[in-house]
């Protein structure tokens, strides 16, 4: 029992202690109090302070959440919007203001366009400024002094020095004061050109000439005085025309520059050079063709043969009698050079005739297709315009054999002496081609006549004294052609094949 009594004495003197105030005082809501007007000019503030105010309380002030840095027992507000505050006590208790502060700002605009440019250019008569459109009034200054009767929206600066605008908005009698525009003299761009003395260039070349001011921005080139449509950036290519070329700049500051001191271009003539020809560049061996220079009297001219200069061969004309590529390069008095368009010259080499010779046919050995021509004594033979031929008389036997570019040529002279025909046999039988789409020719040296079988032995057609036979308008498939002499003996039976 006294252990309890002793417990209970205790607890009485905390109470005890406690009601002489030993403990720290209750927390209560904070309230915030204005140090002045809450609806304010533009750059205008109003100072809110929270009570109650304690050192061993924290503060963190609010405008829809946390501002950052305000954490004093005060904060000028300059931002519209409402505001509250949030104590902390020491041991951790949080409390946030009932009612929220409402600040608002009355809108007033003092900026000044434009916003460049900052100089007045050499000789610009003036540079105007603008205030902000609204319902204003306007007092402009120059070194924060008023300038007297400047009070309309607008100023135009003639001298250079620091500008400013002040206004006020009749809406709600709010004032500003605009930053300052410093506002200097620009000297003007000096146009420049590089090359900037007199040049020359052949026609089909061209100057380039280049605009060298330094802080160029914008570029306009003039021909005689007058601008060049689209002519607009540092580089021109100036061609065609012989005359005064000139550039006017503009700088970063928008100051102009007078134009350049002109560039004389001279345009000088370009040789011709030409190659004409009379007759075909296409022909035969053994014949030719004369190209003919066309150019200037005293022009320097060299040939390109097959794309080499020629450096020794200044001819006029030349007689070409092969294949080639012929140019001709010419140059002035001005250093100008023209190069003519390419000659291409063929010669088509001339068939080489060789003929075999076997009792009395005569045949042409060459596997090429060429158009023929037999003959006798240098007199050509009528209707011998085949591969072969059969003598009949005696003499001196050529074949002129022409290709497919008219090129001619005569085989050597075969002499026959007398027309004896000994130990004759099929041998001696050409039948050709074999298979045939139609035309088969027979080469023999004595007369023939042909019949041509079908596969069953049928009939089909006679020819006496055959050269050559037609079965183009047979069916393919297998025939036989039977050749006897003039006394009906068979000398030769031939499968033939019709494709």
């Amino acid at each position: 029992m006294s252990v309890i009594f002793r417990s209970v004495r205790r607890g009485a003197l905390v109470c005890f202690l406690m009601s002489l105030g030993a403990a720290a005082p209750a927390q209560v809501s904070p309230v915030i109090t204005a140090g002045g007007p809450t609806n304010f000019c533009n750059k205008d503030s109003v100072v809110l302070t929270v009570s109650p105010q304690n050192p061993s309380y924290s503060y963190q002030w609010l405008r829809g959440g946390p501002i950052a840095g305000a954490t004093g027992s005060s904060y000028a507000a300059k931002i519209a919007g409402t505001y509250k505050v949030v104590i902390t006590s020491p041991s951790g208790r949080k409390d946030t203001s009932a009612v929220g502060t409402t600040v608002s700002v009355k809108p007033i605009l003092s900026t000044v366009t434009p916003p460049a440019p900052t100089s007045l250019c050499s000789g610009t008569s003036s540079l105007t400024l603008f205030g902000p459109s609204g319902n204003y009034s306007y007092q402009w200054l120059q070194s924060n002094t008023p300038i007297a009767g400047a009070t309309s929206s607008s100023y135009i600066i003639t001298t250079p020095g620091v500008y400013r605008v002040f206004v006020i908005n009749l809406s709600n009698n709010c004032t500003d004061t605009s930053d300052a525009r410093n506002v200097q003299i620009a000297p003007n761009p000096v146009a420049a050109t590089t090359p900037n003395t007199a040049a020359a260039r052949c026609a089909d070349d061209s100057l380039v000439l280049l605009a060298t001011t330094p802080g160029g921005s914008q570029w306009q080139w003039f021909f005689d005085n007058t601008p060049i449509a689209g002519a607009t950036s540092a580089r021109y290519a100036a061609r065609t025309y012989g005359g005064n070329y000139s550039v006017r700049v503009v700088d970063t500051n928008g100051c102009q520059s007078d134009t350049s001191a002109p560039v004389m271009l001279t345009i000088n003539p370009t040789p011709t050079a030409n190659i004409t020809f009379t007759g075909a560049v296409s022909f035969c061996e053994g014949s030719s063709v004369v190209l003919n220079t066309q150019t200037e009297p005293g022009n320097n001219l060299l040939w390109i043969i097959n794309g080499v200069l020629q450096a020794q061969d200044h001819a006029p004309y030349k007689t070409v009698s092969a294949t080639g590529t012929y140019r001709i390069q010419v140059s002035n008095a001005y250093g100008c050079t023209a190069v003519s368009a390419p000659v291409p010259v063929i010669m088509h080499p001339a068939p080489q005739p060789a003929v075999t010779r076997s009792g009395l046919v005569l045949r042409v050995a060459n596997p090429q297709a060429y158009v023929y021509q037999w003959y006798q004594n240098n007199i050509a033979l009528p209707g011998e315009v085949y591969r072969s031929l059969n003598v009949t008389a005696i003499g001196s036997y050529t074949v002129k054999l022409t290709d497919g570019y008219g090129c001619e040529a005569f085989s050597t002279p075969e002499y026959f002496a007398n027309l004896a025909v000994t130990d004759f046999g099929s041998e001696s039988l050409h039948l050709y081609p074999n298979p045939t789409s139609g035309m088969i020719y027979i080469e023999s040296p004595i007369a023939l006549n042909a019949t041509l079988h079908d596969a069953t032995g049928r009939l089909l057609r006679t020819v006496g004294n055959a050269r050559q036979i037609d079965i183009s308008g047979f069916a393919k498939g297998l025939y036989f052609l039977r050749l006897t002499d003039e006394k009906g003996e068979l000398l030769k039976t031939e499968k033939i094949i019709r494709q």
